[in-house]
């Protein structure tokens, strides 16, 4: 079993909901796909960091880091990101996301 990536209909999703992206030197990843599939999987670290360390500090941690700062800054300031992950199985709370 391999972690689960975000499918192509997840990927739509977040390219309506963002149909422009930043380059790697702006924030995003390295392109447009990349950018959408990196979406979830960051709103997952931050679930997962959340009942870890706590919402103050999950969050400071993820606004300190240099990279994917577009990326980080949605996750944490647009509630859209959460819905969708959710609704394409990234919830830490299930457990690890997997597909065979």
């Amino acid at each position: 079993m391999r972690p689960v990536r975000i499918q192509a209909d997840g990927v739509a999703e977040m390219e309506a909901l963002f149909p422009e992206v930043p380059s790697p030197a702006e924030g995003g990843a390295r392109d447009a796909e990349s950018t959408y599939r990196h979406l979830p999987v960051c709103d997952l670290e931050y679930q997962a960091m959340t009942p870890l360390v706590g919402a103050k500090a999950a969050r400071e941690t993820l606004e300190s880091f240099t990279h994917y700062d577009w990326i980080y800054d949605k996750v944490l300031n647009d509630p859209r990101v959460r819905e969708v992950a959710l609704r394409h199985g990234f919830d830490v709370s299930k457990g690890i996301p997997r597909q065979e």
